[in-house]
């Protein structure tokens, strides 16, 4: 009876070691995600320059919990709130994940970057027509504003439209335009709209 009582434990024994080798190995799943960097605070006059727009985050944790998360619940904040101009290091350290996932690492940890500052002017629109139009015409609106480094922005003096036929303009009302923008500036608003002046 003792014997018996002996080879039942044994065996309870030996089928939880089983489960617990089970369950340790199943808690190390590690999957990777590509994860957009979230960049916070960066002043409006100031670009960065050298960026990555996403990084990859390897994480660990149980396959239960693993396997229910998301790309979009894992998140890697950049606070670039003291940025200035000039070359800085950026890094990738402040990674928010969900509970019960730890991060295995970071790929690339950081960044070398440049911060340039940037200035704004406005400029007025030029209307670059197919052939000549037999009606007068205005841009709404006549300028729009051209936001780039100082040194580029001092070569522009105006913005074309994109090629314009003056057929597609109605009379009645109008046409809205999209605009030629130079590389490296940014254009607000991009489009305008053509209007026949009566």
């Amino acid at each position: 009876m003792a014997i018996r009582g002996f080879w039942e434990k044994l065996l309870a024994l030996f089928i939880g070691f089983l489960l617990w080798n089970y369950v340790v190995s199943q808690g190390n799943l590690e999957v990777s995600f590509k994860v957009p960097v979230d960049v916070k605070g960066l002043p409006s006059n100031v670009r960065v320059k050298g960026l990555p727009g996403a990084v990859e985050v390897r994480v660990r944790g149980a396959p239960w919990v693993v396997k229910g998360v998301s790309p979009g619940e894992i998140k890697v904040v950049v606070d670039l709130s003291g940025a200035t101009s000039g070359d800085g290091m950026v890094y990738f350290d402040n990674v928010q994940v969900p509970k019960g996932v730890k991060v295995v690492y970071v790929r690339p940890p950081y960044a070398r970057v440049r911060f340039v500052k940037v200035e704004s002017k406005k400029v007025p629109v030029v209307v670059r027509w197919k052939r000549r139009p037999g009606f007068k015409w205005k841009t709404d609106p006549p300028l729009v504003k051209v936001v780039g480094v100082k040194r580029r922005l001092s070569r522009i003096k105006y913005l074309r439209t994109k090629p314009v036929d003056p057929g597609e303009v109605s009379k009645e009302g109008g046409l809205e335009v999209y605009l030629e923008v130079p590389k490296d500036v940014k254009v607000d608003p991009p489009k305008v709209r053509l209007e026949v002046e009566k």
